[in-house]
């Protein structure tokens, strides 16, 4: 807008004094674009750190027909698990390219071995256990 313009408008009631004194110069577009930017960003972490948490969601191994009994890694990208699946541990191996069927136990003998009195589980007392 140019000074004329701006004194008309003005003079005629449509602008105000800033309007007239200070002309837009494109800048104030930048910064609301930057600040409802930054806004939006805030409410997202917020969202993510406190919102989705608390939501109840499925988490894989604690509910279902499948569960996680524990897992040591061998390598970088091998893997045994110890999974329990229709009254059975199962202990699984599994790399980047194949799955593999160790062993099998009955949830008895998993929970023979597991008992709170005795010391902490691990896995090679899982193993020594089966042997």
């Amino acid at each position: 807008m140019t000074m004329a313009t701006l004194l008309f408008l003005q003079a005629a009631g449509t602008a105000t004094a800033n309007e007239a004194l200070l002309p837009d110069s494109g800048w104030s577009h930048y910064g609301q674009a930057l600040g409802s930017l930054l806004l939006v960003l805030l409410l997202l972490v917020l969202v993510v750190r406190y919102v989705l948490p608390a939501l109840p969601v499925a988490r894989p191994g604690a509910h279902g027909l499948l569960r996680v009994r524990g897992s040591l890694a061998l390598e970088t990208r091998k893997r045994i698990y110890l999974v329990e699946a229709g009254g059975k541990v199962l202990m699984i191996a599994c790399s980047e390219s194949s799955i593999s069927l160790l062993d099998r136990f009955d949830v008895d003998q998993f929970q023979e071995v597991e008992q709170p009195h005795a010391a902490p589980l691990s896995f090679a007392r899982i193993l020594r256990g089966k042997g």
